[in-house]
């Protein structure tokens, strides 16, 4: 159904390509730092080499590295994993609204939500004519022409956006 949240995308923790994490092994200056996932899902650890962290959270990840270690290189490793930036769940607000930009989804996001993160209208705004762009499993792009007019008064279910969605706030023509 168009708008419905994949929930397990959007869990709390949950890492994604592109997020940039911070992972400090107390005690252990030369493995703590800052790590980028990359566009596959992995990071690289030293002693360990690659590991798939896409879907793991802050706290299961941190375990995976601790187990890793104790194979042989940190006799009690103590890890901890914070994601310091969600890139993997970033949306974008364009057009007729006060703060065009970037904004990360951390659970759920609806497009009502959206646009008040992004200060709301602007007074050219069309209402009636708000476009979210969201691509595919095949990378194909969908648009959905929403009426905001009827979402505010509760006519239509609101809409929840996705990591990759583009919202475009078009310009009323008088």
């Amino acid at each position: 159904m168009p708008g419905e949240t994949d929930r397990t995308a959007l869990q709390p923790g949950v890492i994604g390509a592109g997020d940039l994490l911070q992972i400090t092994v107390y005690g252990e200056k030369e493995l703590t730092g800052l790590y980028q996932v990359s566009p596959e899902g992995l990071i690289v650890f030293p002693f360990i080499g690659d590991l798939s962290v896409t879907g793991m959270t802050n706290f299961s990840l941190a375990e995976r590295i601790a187990e890793r270690l104790r194979e042989g290189f940190v006799r009690d490793p103590q890890v901890h994993v914070l994601v310091k930036e969600f890139n993997s769940r970033r949306i974008f607000v364009l057009g007729q609204v006060k703060n065009a930009g970037k904004f990360t989804i951390i659970h759920e996001m609806s497009i009502v939500e959206a646009i008040s993160v992004a200060g709301g209208f602007t007074n050219f705004a069309d209402i009636n004519n708000v476009v979210v762009t969201r691509k595919d499993e095949s990378n194909k792009e969908i648009r959905y022409v929403l009426n905001m007019e009827e979402i505010l008064a509760g006519k239509v279910n609101n809409f929840y956006l996705l990591p990759g969605d583009i919202v475009f706030v078009q310009e009323r023509f008088f």
